[in-house]
């Protein structure tokens, strides 16, 4: 059994004006520097096993933020795989003027793709779950090879007499609103997690949290992930 939490990056200007960014490589505004340091003091009390980070500067400063807080010695690994969509020449509009020239052109925003290495829905989907895989195959391995067990609830929420429950391994992931949405999509559709349809459509909000317990079976090795939270803000207002 591992745990693994989701968190979408920081805000940056873009996000502020409503800009797309896709790989367009932005740094955190103040702002977003600022839920970055409640995030970290959020998840202080945690206990991380692995980190993983889309390469792109919001995700790895928000990364960073947490990282310093929790005083860990723990890699983090950068993987291209956690960005987010590329919009090819869209990058710099506004969303607002990118459902105009959807429209104009008679496609949808999720299969519009215009641009070298540009990137429709699906294609960020067979991303997510190529990194899932790879994710899943690491935790089996780690967890093969070492016997330490972590409290899935925050050591601050822990009292002498709570029996909680251990998990193998605890993973924190910081990353994109886009791949999320596709995250849970993957979830939903293949892993029976327990979230509704409309939870896929939602976008995380800047240094939203969410949290799953993911099991699998030894006798057919089939993954099962539970939701334990989705796009939590409770951090921002500490």
């Amino acid at each position: 059994t591992f745990k693994l939490t989701v968190v979408r990056h920081g805000e940056t200007e873009a996000n502020s004006r409503g800009v797309i960014q896709g790989h367009t490589d932005c740094p955190l505004s103040n702002i977003g520097r600022q839920q970055a340091n409640l995030l970290a003091k959020g998840l202080s009390g945690s206990k991380f096993t692995h980190f993983f980070s889309s390469d792109l500067k919001r995700a790895r400063q928000t990364m960073d933020a947490v990282v310093i807080a929790n005083a860990s010695r723990i890699t983090v690994i950068e993987d291209r795989r956690l960005r987010e969509r590329n919009y090819g020449i869209h990058e710099g509009k506004t969303f607002s003027d990118l459902r105009k020239i959807c429209k104009r052109k008679h496609v949808d925003m999720e299969n519009i793709k215009d641009g070298e290495n540009a990137e429709n829905v699906e294609d960020l989907y067979k991303r997510v779950v190529d990194f899932y895989d790879y994710l899943l195959k690491t935790l089996i391995d780690f967890a093969n090879s070492n016997e330490t067990a972590l409290p899935i609830t925050d050591s601050s929420d822990l009292t002498d007499s709570d029996q909680v429950m251990k998990v193998n391994a605890s993973v924190l992931i910081t990353t994109h609103g886009g791949l999320i949405r596709q995250m849970l999509r993957y979830f939903y559709q293949e892993l029976s997690c327990d979230l509704l349809f409309d939870d896929i459509r939602v976008c995380s909000p800047n240094t939203g949290v969410s949290t799953f317990l993911v099991r699998v079976c030894n006798h057919n090795q089939k993954v099962l992930v539970q939701r334990l939270e989705l796009h939590s803000k409770r951090h921002l207002q500490l």
